[in-house]
């Protein structure tokens, strides 16, 4: 990891998987689907996450933002 190049984390596929999974229930035709399918979501979620982990190939840099150190 150490000499690796950073990248923005709004070119984070996963960071944008994550926003879309946090979001999606806000949305009504997809919060009655995820409940209706909660275990097709889970598992969808999961493979999603983890096929983005094995094509993770940078980190992201640390956002600069004023509470975090």
């Amino acid at each position: 990891m150490m000499g690796e190049q950073q990248k923005s984390i709004l070119k984070s596929k996963t960071f944008w998987a994550a926003l879309i999974t946090a979001v999606a229930p806000l949305w009504p035709p997809a919060a009655a689907w995820i409940a209706a399918n909660p275990a097709a979501f889970s598992a969808a979620m999961g493979l999603a996450f983890g096929g983005l982990r094995v094509a993770t190939k940078s980190p992201v840099k640390k956002p600069k933002l004023p509470l975090i150190k």
